[in-house]
């Protein structure tokens, strides 16, 4: 008996005192948390806000809008806070997404999304960059899962707006004209480029498309014999939706006839309607000989095989839009050992054939490319306009890719990569001027 005492004497000690401890842990995972959204929140993203004076060789009124517009363009390149336009950074999680899904499903909808919009990654992202005196990346990317999940049109509509929101960047510009304060002034807003991991020729990944979560969107399944009526309306909800690029399609193994051709054609043509851009892909990969996202390999292609995955770029070229290429992690002959990415003779190559193109990377984080290099190097190794990378969490941080950018803003490719960045934007509608009265 005495015994049994002891042991619940024991027992209650133990109990009570665990207890309190995770009363403790309770209370301190709520404060920590209280901190963590009252510092976000008060650290939310600045307002991206610049004035700048240009010297130009004649009065304003004397270019049309287009050849003042691209001036304003070419000399605000030479910004070098401007350099992480060339990042485009992917969102959170699907995880996240579907998370924040299930809590809203138990608070009220305006608490989990002021919640969720104080402590995302944005503001995380966002942080690190204004603590480097650069501007906020250049795109952003919903991979498939992300966009699916989102369950609804408005959820999509919300978040697009959000981003479109915190990513801008707004310059005052004065157009000085004779050096004796006779000048015009422009305002103009940079939007960031907002793409869609989404092969929009092909029914694979199907939860990426606009019927997943839009119950009035028809089917693809529906188009069987009019799929062209179905793209239509596909690309047409994407735009409609904030979407610029569903960085696709994927030419690898295009086949050269009249029924390749014809479907590339129509798929550009879609495109510019839209003002949207494709981005083809992946530039004479060969899922056979490996996968690059894993370990990078040389694709011995012949140069009859070379000139025939060049044909789908030939014809975009031929059309005088914007369009993107993609370069994957694998090397070709003309470079033989040195990833796409990293190559200056491929990318010379592109940059001189196909002039109306912007290159973007694959996921520069990928094994096949990373291996044992740190990120900062790899960053500064990369030869594209455009690096596409995973946007970071409390486990990976993007500060190595910032750093590695800002210190290559020196580099005079990375001045000509912004410009066409920003050109390219232009021509896409997501930068907006606006002529105000002169002084």
């Amino acid at each position: 008996m005495k015994l049994l005492n002891l042991l619940n004497k024991i027992f209650n000690i133990i109990f009570f005192t665990f207890k309190k401890k995770l009363l403790v842990i309770f209370f301190l995972i709520i404060f920590a948390l209280l901190l963590v959204i009252v510092f976000f929140k008060n650290k939310d993203l600045i307002n991206y806000n610049e004035v700048l004076t240009i010297n130009i060789d004649k009065n304003p009124q004397h270019y049309s809008d287009d050849e003042l517009y691209l001036l304003v363009l070419k000399k605000l390149s030479l910004e070098k806070k401007l350099v992480t336009q060339r990042g485009v950074s992917s969102i959170p999680s699907l995880n996240n997404v579907k998370y924040i899904n299930w809590i809203n499903y138990y608070l009220k909808k305006e608490l989990i999304k002021n919640f969720y919009f104080s402590i995302n990654f944005h503001q995380i992202l966002n942080y690190s960059i204004s603590n480097n005196d650069v501007f906020p990346f250049g795109g952003i990317i919903f991979y498939s899962g992300n966009f699916g999940s989102m369950r609804s049109q408005k959820n999509i509509e919300d978040y697009i707006k959000y981003i479109n929101e915190k990513f801008k960047i707004s310059y005052d510009v004065s157009l000085n004209y004779d050096l004796k304060n006779n000048y015009e002034k422009i305002k103009l807003t940079i939007y960031p480029i907002i793409s869609l991991d989404c092969d929009i020729d092909a029914q694979v990944r199907n939860y990426c498309r606009p019927e997943y979560f839009i119950k009035d969107f028809p089917n693809i399944n529906n188009y069987k014999y009019k799929e062209t009526i179905y793209l239509k309306k596909l690309m047409s909800k994407l735009k409609e939706l904030g979407i610029s690029s569903p960085l696709a399609p994927d030419v690898d193994n295009f086949i050269d006839n009249s029924s390749s051709r014809k479907r590339i054609n129509f798929l550009l043509d879609l495109s510019k309607n839209n003002s949207m851009f494709l981005v083809f892909k992946h530039f004479g990969y060969e899922a056979r000989l490996g996968d690059a996202h894993i370990k990078s390999f040389l694709n011995p292609i012949s140069d009859s095989e070379f000139n025939r995955i060049l044909i789908p770029y030939k014809i975009a070229e031929k059309k005088n839009i914007p369009y993107g290429i993609m370069l994957s992690h694998h090397s070709l002959p003309l470079d033989p050992n040195v990833p796409l990415v990293q190559s200056k003779k491929i990318n010379e190559y592109i940059r001189k054939t196909f002039p109306n193109a912007l290159i973007l990377s694959d996921e520069i984080k990928m094994k096949g490319l990373l291996k044992d290099k740190n990120l900062y190097d790899l960053t500064k190794s990369i030869e594209t306009d455009v690096l596409i990378f995973n946007s970071g969490n409390l486990k990976y941080s993007v500060q190595p890719i910032i750093l590695g950018l800002k210190n290559k803003s020196d580099d005079e490719q990375s001045f000509k990569s912004v410009e066409k960045i920003l050109i390219f934007k232009y021509k896409l509608g997501l930068i907006k001027f606006e002529r105000l009265n002169n002084n």
